[in-house]
């Protein structure tokens, strides 16, 4: 755990376990597995993802035939 970070979890079920999604337009979704999702807006337009500490991948939008 990255140090001051604070854990997010499912406002609905309280799960921690979510698929987070990026839609055309750059929007960001977070998905439950009990269907509740959140919307990700950033303000301005842009959003840079960078490598954490530990990191072994990016977080990343893969192909569609890749799921």
């Amino acid at each position: 755990m990255i140090e001051g970070a604070k854990k997010m979890q499912c406002g609905a079920c309280g799960s921690d376990k979510v698929t987070i999604y990026k839609i055309p337009d750059g929007t960001l979704i977070a998905e439950c597995g009990c269907g509740a999702s959140s919307v990700i807006k950033v303000r301005p337009a842009k959003i840079d993802i960078d490598w954490g500490e530990k990191s072994e991948g990016i977080l990343c939008v893969f192909p569609s035939n890749r799921s």
